[in-house]
């Protein structure tokens, strides 16, 4: 059986190295809450790279989101913001947040959809404008175009930012781990 750690609010991004270190060569679980108020879905991340996202039913889970209203990760912190990054995933949403960047993700990173009321929940917070940090494949490069495209008819300004030097699939966390104080 994986081993299994529950995050249900917040900040995340400590876990990544902790688990790391912790559990080397074990199949992990992560749960991530993806809502606000009452638990009403999760994301599961399992270690190899997996994922599954799973509500509530009663005493047992429904693995599919059917019915959940769908909430930006992170979105309660993004109350009062104007300007924010979209990434491709929680890691590197609390890796900008860590360095006091705003940012949110949508949840099933490229394979998930960014429908309208996405744009809808982060004019209502206040975002005028977003940058789109795709991740370097074709997936990451499709859906932040898609994001883009439906930031900017909802009203926000909003630029596609490719990360230079990022290896293959790569992600915003790559491109910093390759920064130093001086970039």
């Amino acid at each position: 059986p994986p081993f299994l750690m529950s995050f249900p609010i917040g900040n995340i991004s400590g876990l990544y190295s902790v688990a790391a270190s912790l559990l080397r060569g074990k199949r992990v679980v992560l749960l991530d809450r993806f809502s606000v108020g009452a638990w009403r879905d999760f994301v599961i991340r399992y270690r190899p790279k997996g994922f599954a996202q799973r509500r509530p039913n009663g005493s047992d889970w429904i693995y599919n989101l059917q019915g959940v209203r769908r909430v930006l990760y992170r979105l309660p912190e993004l109350l009062g913001q104007s300007a924010i990054l979209v990434c491709e995933g929680e890691k590197d949403v609390d890796r900008a947040w860590s360095l006091t960047i705003p940012a949110t993700t949508n949840s099933a990173g490229a394979s998930g959809k960014w429908p309208p009321e996405y744009t809808q929940q982060l004019t209502a917070a206040g975002v005028r404008k977003a940058a789109v940090i795709p991740d370097n494949d074709a997936p990451g490069r499709t859906h932040a175009h898609a994001v883009a495209q439906s930031l900017h008819a909802g009203g926000i300004e909003v630029r596609v930012v490719p990360l230079p030097g990022v290896p293959v699939s790569g992600d915003l966390s790559d491109f910093l781990d390759r920064q130093t104080k001086d970039d």
